[in-house]
């Protein structure tokens, strides 16, 4: 079953919704949680239905996951890594194993991958190591043939021969934190905060309530919402 919340994620009364629901398994994107963790909106709830939270979208940050975990009695959150090219995930938790937060216990089911070098070389077995994940074929799930394009030449061109690793996996990031992503940029990657200053043509004696309310009914219609996830806090004449 299926609970089906209609409106934005981001205060109260979503966190009602999931309480009232009886909600087991609630995904989340670490933007959310910092937001939820920072309003202190989801304070006096019971989540103890939560059996499990599953993340993606975002390298997520411990601190905010232990405070997740705890709004559930200290239940695990389990990672998730990957995207429509592999045909979903290939890294992530498991409630089969012992978990970390912020980190993939494992590969996911029917996947391989090892941690590669600056040099492209992979690293050891059981080393600790950072680097860049390889992903190893044949992948369930995954395209086996790109339309228009040499798909050997595309993903498997350079690509060493190896075995795969077991332990931690932690993501440090994703390849488009080094884009500004809806015109938010943060100082560790992603969306984070935006500041805006403005400056009042002489006379408008507009209060700062109402430009608030006038900033954020902007950002969110031309934006993601999100990347909105507290409303304009401070405006400055």
């Amino acid at each position: 079953m299926i609970a089906l919340y209609n409106g934005a994620p981001h205060g109260h009364s979503f966190g009602k919704f999931v309480q009232d629901a009886r909600v087991t398994q609630l995904g989340v994107v670490p933007s959310l949680v910092k937001t939820w963790k920072s309003t202190g909106c989801m304070a006096s709830l019971d989540w103890s239905s939560i059996h499990c939270f599953c993340s993606t979208g975002e390298a997520s940050s411990p601190d905010d996951y232990l405070w997740l975990s705890g709004r559930a009695g200290y239940k695990p959150v389990l990672e998730a890594c990957g995207g429509t090219e592999v045909g979903g995930s290939d890294v992530g938790g498991s409630l089969v194993q012992p978990q970390s937060f912020s980190c993939f216990s494992t590969p996911v089911m029917a996947n391989e991958l090892v941690i590669l070098d600056e040099s492209g070389n992979p690293f050891p077995d059981n080393e600790p190591c950072i680097g860049e994940a390889a992903l190893v074929p044949i992948m369930l799930g995954a395209s086996s043939t790109l339309l228009n394009a040499d798909h050997d030449s595309v993903y498997f061109k350079c690509m060493p021969f190896f075995r795969g690793q077991v332990g931690f996996y932690k993501a440090h990031g994703r390849a488009d934190d080094t884009m500004n992503l809806g015109g938010i940029k943060g100082p560790n990657g992603g969306p984070d905060q935006l500041v805006i200053v403005a400056v009042l043509k002489k006379g408008n004696q507009i209060g700062l309530d109402e430009l608030q309310k006038i900033f954020s009914l902007a950002l969110s219609s031309a934006i993601s919402p999100m990347q909105v996830s507290q409303p304009v806090n401070q405006c400055t004449h």
